[in-house]
C-alpha cells in the first residue's frame, strides 16, 4: 500500500509528530522531524527579526490540540502568530495534500498576510512590502544541503493562481538526508542538535525555562528564567554538570536531564514562565478573525 504524501513528496502524518521547536512568543510549533524542527526554527527566528514580531498567542493556545485554535477557552479571538502540523481532515488550502500535513512548512502573522489572487500585471495585495518579499525569499534559500543547494522555498514564489506569502516549506523532491545536512548548518544558530534530544547556548523553549528554574532553586545562578539560553544559563548548568560528575559542556541532554530529576514530559506542569503581557489580539482590540485569514477553528475543540 503506497504512503500517502503532501505535495512535496514527504509522508503525511496520523497525528501530532513528536518533535516541536518553540517560536517567539512561547507558542510550540510540531514538525515532522528533529532536523526539520531545527530548520523551521532558524526561519522562524529569523522572520522575528528581519521581517516583523511573530505574533503572541493567549496562553491556552500554546500547545496541542489547542495550538491551532484562533478562540481560547473562553472563546475571545486569539491571533494565530505561526503553526506547522496539521492535522487529518483540515479543509484549508490544499487539504491533506498540504506539506502542513507532512509537518514541514510553516504559515507565519496569517492575519497580516492573507492569501491573494494573481492580477495578470502581477500587482501584490499581501501586506508585504517588496523588501520583506525579498527578504522572505532568502530566508527560504538559507536552507541549504551538503552541497550548497537550498531546499527551501516561499508562498511567494510556488503558487499558480494566488500568492501564500506567510507560507515557508521543504521544497518538493528534497530527501531526508538533504533536510539533515541543511539542518546541522543552523545548530550553533538555534542551539539544538539535528541528530539527538540536546539542548546548549542559544536554545528557547519550554525546556528551556524548565531547566532554568531547577538551576535556580538549585543555587546555580541562571538569572532571568526566560527560556532563553545564554551566557549565564551555559555557565550555570556547566556547574552543575561539574557537581555531579558529568562531563562539563554546557550541552544538557539526557544524562544531564537524568541527574536533574528531569528526564519525564519537558512541558507538563513546567515552570511559571515571564508575563508576555497581552495577546497582540487583544492589543489590537479584535473580537473576530480578519477576512481572509489563513487559519480559525476548523479543527475539532477540545
Amino acid at each position: 500500500m503506497a504512503v500517502a504524501t503532501s505535495f512535496n513528496g514527504l509522508a503525511v502524518l496520523g497525528d501530532y509528530p513528536g518533535f516541536s521547536f518553540t517560536a517567539p512568543g512561547w507558542k510550540v510549533v510540531y514538525v515532522r522531524s528533529r532536523p526539520a524542527a531545527v530548520i523551521l526554527e532558524a526561519w522562524a527566528r529569523r522572520w522575528h527579526a528581519e521581517i516583523e514580531p511573530i505574533a503572541r498567542s493567549h496562553r491556552d493556545n500554546w500547545h496541542r490540540p489547542r495550538e491551532r485554535h484562533s478562540r481560547t477557552k473562553s472563546g475571545a479571538f486569539d491571533l494565530i502568530g505561526i503553526h506547522s502540523y496539521r492535522p487529518p481532515g483540515t479543509k484549508v488550502g490544499t487539504g491533506n495534500q498540504s506539506n502542513h500535513r507532512s509537518g514541514s512548512a510553516i504559515d507565519i502573522n496569517g492575519h497580516l498576510h492573507p492569501y491573494e489572487a494573481t492580477t495578470p500585471a502581477g500587482k501584490y495585495r499581501d501586506g508585504f512590502t517588496q523588501a520583506q518579499r525579498d527578504a522572505v525569499r532568502a530566508i527560504a534559500a538559507s536552507a541549504r544541503d551538503a552541497d550548497g543547494k537550498s531546499i527551501g522555498r516561499s508562498g511567494l514564489d510556488f503558487a499558480r493562481g494566488k500568492r501564500d506569502g506567510m507560507h515557508l516549506e521543504i521544497a518538493p523532491g528534497v530527501s531526508e538526508d538533504r533536510i539533515a545536512a541543511a539542518a546541522r548548518r543552523f545548530e550553533d544558530e538555534v542551539g539544538r542538535s539535528a541528530t539527538s534530544d540536546v539542548w546548549f547556548r542559544n536554545a528557547f523553549g519550554h525546556d528551556v525555562a524548565r531547566f532554568q528554574h531547577f538551576l535556580a532553586d538549585a543555587g546555580f545562578g541562571v538569572g532571568t528564567v526566560d527560556g532563553d539560553a545564554g551566557r549565564r544559563t551555559h555557565g550555570a548548568v556547566e556547574g552543575f554538570q561539574d557537581a555531579n560528575g558529568l562531563t562539563v559542556d554546557g550541552r544538557v541532554g539526557p544524562q544531564t536531564r537524568r541527574a536533574a530529576g528531569l528526564d519525564g514530559p519537558d512541558i507538563a506542569g513546567g515552570p511559571t514562565l515571564p508575563d508576555q503581557g497581552p495577546s497582540d489580539a487583544e492589543l489590537l482590540g479584535l473580537e473576530e478573525p480578519l477576512p481572509q485569514t489563513d487559519e480559525t477553528d476548523e479543527i475539532d475543540p477540545e
